[in-house]
């Protein structure tokens, strides 16, 4: 028998392909966008967008066997599942489920097609031939460089908009591209909430001492236990309940995520990690703005958050001493995120080519990424030699690769043509 890991490979890869759906409550149904599975806590699927009659929603997805699986599973306590906008399931046992769209996937697809559908072993799957290799220079291939340009000026025109919410501070909108940074894409939401729960200034006024920073942040994403032991995180903890009776602050309801996660990314390492380079680099605006030698960007990085952590991956347990520096992933993925499209961003609203020709230099001199997608793209081929090329590779499979659209791809062409 089929389980949720064989819905999950079909809706991950399959759903998108399904035309003339119905909602259990009788309403036209459309997946533009089957979303981003989820390998974390949380819902299954993240970012997907669809269409309900004639509203247009985006957000979460979650799928189920049976719909009473959502209580049996506690979701409804959760505020994890709180923005569903689609419950997936295949068999729905409930007779007035009213939480949200409902999608009863059995009368509309056979058992056979999820029991035959491929066995997906990777997080990522590529729709061609991956038995032939074909060397593709990415930099040969100009449709193929301007999907990673067009990513780029995607994320420039957030930070754009993200000035105009902020009323051009722009100290505020470049801490919160790094907060979600550090979080990286399991707990990006999750670091960009914390920092919108803290104002701006309060975070200036404490910017002297990194522990009252860290306790900040610990405090705000609900990580400081009252039954906690060891010393360092009773001080936290103290701290903190005098800062949000002062300033009146109250913790966000999103949960951290930590499960199926390396030890090194857990959110307690980022966050202390983050406290002390908020600490550091408090004037990172200035910073950014004055300085051109790209080493002089690294060194921003060369931080080390309080001792404490050094024996820790998590309050009162004890671990071998390791030294938790920032590593080059969220170095590289910082700088991509949040120092290259805020320098593009601000160089357009004032008028600074100066300031967009650094960030451009800047993406010519990062290394390309190796994550497990690139190393995918480089087996079958593709050569990635700026961090602009992997980009382009990133942008290539949300954007082809997702929805089988092989005719548009470059290698797709290719292999068409042989």
């Amino acid at each position: 028998m089929f389980n949720e890991a064989k819905m999950q490979t079909f809706w991950r890869f399959s759903s998108i392909r399904l035309k003339g759906l119905m909602t259990t409550c009788g309403q036209a149904l459309l997946i533009i966008e089957p979303g981003q599975y989820n390998a974390h806590q949380g819902p299954d699927f993240t970012n997907a967008r669809i269409k309900v009659g004639d509203v247009s929603w985006a957000g979460n997805i979650e799928l189920h066997l049976r719909t009473s699986d959502w209580v049996r599973h506690a979701h409804h306590l959760d505020v994890n599942y709180q923005n569903i906008i689609l419950h997936v399931v295949w068999v729905n046992d409930v007779a007035n489920y009213t939480l949200s769209p409902l999608l009863e996937l059995s009368k509309f697809i056979a058992v056979e097609q999820l029991q035959q559908d491929e066995d997906y072993s990777s997080s990522y799957h590529l729709p061609c031939n991956l038995n032939q290799r074909t060397p593709i220079q990415i930099a040969a291939h100009k449709d193929l460089q301007q999907l990673g340009i067009e990513r780029l000026l995607f994320r420039k025109e957030q930070v754009s908009q993200m000035f105009h919410l902020h009323k051009l501070d722009y100290s505020s909108v470049l801490w919160r591209l790094i907060f979600r940074s550090f979080g990286r894409s399991t707990n990006a939401d999750a670091f960009e909430t914390l920092f919108l729960s803290i104002p701006i200034h309060v975070f200036r006024l404490y910017a002297f001492d990194v522990q009252l920073i860290e306790a900040l942040m610990m405090g705000q994403s609900n990580l400081l236990d009252k039954q906690i032991i060891d010393d360092y995180p009773q001080t936290l903890l103290k701290q903190y309940v005098i800062l949000k009776h002062r300033h009146g602050l109250h913790p966000i309801a999103v949960k951290m995520k930590f499960l199926r996660m390396r030890p090194r990314n857990f959110p307690t390492i980022r966050l202390a990690q983050l406290a002390a380079f908020f600490h550091r680099n408090i004037s990172i605006v200035k910073q950014l703005l004055t300085i051109e030698d790209w080493k002089e960007i690294d060194d921003l990085f060369d931080i080390a958050p309080h001792p404490y952590w050094h024996t820790h991956f998590l309050f009162d347990r004890n671990s071998i001493h390791l030294y938790k520096e920032i590593g080059q992933t969220v170095r590289q993925q910082t700088i991509v995120n949040a120092f290259i499209p805020f320098l593009m961003a601000y160089a357009e609203i004032n008028n600074i080519s100066s300031c967009k020709e650094k960030a451009l230099r800047w993406l010519e001199e990062l290394r390309p990424e190796q994550d497990a997608l690139i190393r995918m793209y480089a087996e079958i081929g593709f050569k990635a030699h700026a961090i602009l090329d992997t980009q382009s590779l990133h942008e290539l499979y949300q954007r082809y690769c997702l929805h089988k659209k092989c005719s548009s791809c470059v290698r797709g062409k290719i292999l068409q043509s042989t």
